[in-house]
């Protein structure tokens, strides 16, 4: 657990982002997720996770276009690092997604 715990923490943001793209890219790790099981809109606010999401509004379904309303305090959660999270999340899902926070203060 040590040696874990060490070298986890001395991932460069590169190798975090490749371990990110392994995940995606592994059928073995998607067989565990049922896309419509519990609808569109909750598969798009786990993919966020742990960023808690307020909403989800689909904008289009051609192409797949969605908007997700997150806390202001867990912007940056949401969108994670460089855009790593959105990105991710994106990938999985195979939205797109614009996230904005609650209060819409940034020019809505």
């Amino acid at each position: 657990q040590n040696y874990i715990t060490e070298n986890y923490y001395t991932c460069t943001n590169e190798i975090l982002a490749g371990l990110g793209q392994m995940y995606i890219a592994d059928a073995r790790f998607q067989t565990n997720i049922d896309k419509h099981a519990a609808g569109t809109a909750a598969f798009i606010s786990e993919a966020l996770s742990p960023a808690k999401v307020v909403e989800v509004t689909i904008e289009s379904e051609d192409p797949k276009v969605c908007r997700v309303s997150v806390p202001e305090a867990q912007l940056s959660l949401a969108i994670g690092n460089k855009g790593q999270n959105v990105r991710l999340a994106a990938k999985l899902t195979g939205w797109k997604i614009d996230i904005h926070p609650e209060s819409g203060f940034f020019g809505e």
